[in-house]
């Protein structure tokens, strides 16, 4: 009911208030230690703290990180972070992050790691795997993409007290790592509206001075061990290009419903129109 769900959000906002180091959920700290960064109202973390994860320092609590790099793909292939991944525009996240990773299948239950709080499926990816899963192979009903939380009897619980985080960071997180990171997270209570404080990803990060400070400090994780800047002169073409690109939500999601199946179409265009409301 409406009074629920002011209620809920009254206390959460109650919470918010005493307990300002909570994860978006609400359930508990966050894993790794933040500082103040340009971005106030983001977690920033610093590139030694990036390295620790990256060393398995937090293996015993980290159950998967996903490093997103914001950066335009001529960057990132002139040297990115170990094992992170190239997104830069909306559509891209969108798809890897709510169409890809919740596969509520039946038969991937036995591998799927349970977000505490919410208790949301999300698909068990190390690396680069996060594209396995076909949308065309998802099962028929229209349900099943949007509705969280998960009845509880369908759920396999893990390791609860295991996360998975997600880090983001551009050249120098200061524009397209934090939109990335805001419109993940718009995105995600919007498709939680109806269960919040829930969230499919509720612990995220911004690498403070993004991949140009990273890759001063600790280039030996980067790969290839090179830094090619946004404004290289040889790429001022490519620069409008991606530029351009990354801005086309509007147009670039109606690309993403091609890859649905007719049933899920109009409930994607739906879920898409709110969220895109409540990001503008």
């Amino acid at each position: 009911s409406h009074t629920m769900n002011f209620n809920a959000i009254k206390q959460s906002l109650e919470v918010d208030a005493n307990c300002s180091n909570l994860i978006g959920d609400r359930s508990k700290k966050h894993v790794l230690p933040v500082i103040n960064g340009k971005h106030q109202d983001l977690q920033c973390i610093s590139p030694e703290t990036l390295v620790d994860v990256l060393d398995g320092k937090y293996e015993d609590q980290i159950d998967e990180y996903i490093i997103i790099d914001s950066r335009y793909p001529y960057e990132f292939e002139g040297g990115h972070i170990r094992s992170a991944l190239n997104i830069f525009t909306k559509e891209k996240l969108y798809e890897e992050m709510f169409i890809k990773r919740l596969n509520f299948r039946s038969t991937n239950l036995h591998r799927l790691p349970v977000s505490a709080s919410s208790n949301c499926l999300l698909e068990k990816s190390h690396g680069l795997s996060l594209s396995s899963t076909s949308i065309n192979s998802m099962d028929t009903d229209e349900n099943d993409l949007y509705s969280c939380p998960i009845e509880e009897s369908n759920v396999v619980h893990t390791n609860d007290n295991k996360r998975v985080i997600i880090i983001f960071h551009c050249e120098f997180s200061s524009e397209r790592g934090p939109s990335l990171l805001r419109f993940l997270r718009n995105q995600d209570r919007t498709l939680n509206e109806h269960a919040y404080p829930n969230l499919y990803y509720p612990e995220l990060y911004l690498l403070e001075g993004g991949y140009k400070s990273f890759y001063e400090n600790f280039k030996n994780f980067c790969y290839p061990q090179t830094y090619k800047p946004m404004l290289h002169s040889e790429h001022l073409n490519d620069l409008k290009h991606f530029r351009l690109k990354a801005k086309s939500w509007e147009v670039s999601r109606h690309s993403l419903l091609l890859k649905c199946s007719d049933n899920r179409k109009q409930v994607l265009l739906n879920q898409m129109a709110k969220a895109n409301g409540n990001n503008n």
